[in-house]
């Protein structure tokens, strides 16, 4: 998978999967919001999201800040890769998502081990 010059492909290794999860994405209606997070190409079909940590990819050119190999726990679709926009890049502690799919930007925090949780302040 190919990413924009703004743009980094993450690898989603893990997500929990929760009662919520299904709920939210089998009820529609006022919850079909849920699923715009994550869209597709086709217009019936959506991945359901899910918190999960993720591991990057492949960076665009023009992003500062970010390197192969970094984890990152934050939403992410149940699915083996997403891309993302990220902005407000903080150091190491993590970014938001500025994706236009993503109302409002979904905050991704370091994660150095496959397990933490996320760093103060995230």
């Amino acid at each position: 998978m190919e990413c924009g010059a703004e743009q980094v492909v993450l690898s989603v290794e893990s997500f929990a999967l929760t009662a919520n999860n299904l709920s939210y994405a089998a009820a529609g209606g006022p919850m079909a919001g849920y699923g715009s997070f994550f869209p597709t190409d086709g217009d019936d079909t959506r991945r359901v999201p899910a918190w999960g940590i993720a591991t990057v990819r492949a960076v665009g050119e023009a992003v500062e800040g970010l390197t192969i190999g970094e984890r990152f726990y934050g939403y992410v679709p149940m699915s083996k890769l997403v891309v993302v926009t990220p902005v407000d890049i903080v150091g190491n502690i993590g970014f938001m998502d500025g994706s236009e799919c993503a109302p409002p930007p979904r905050p991704l925090c370091s994660a150095p081990a496959a397990h933490s949780s996320p760093r103060p302040g995230c």
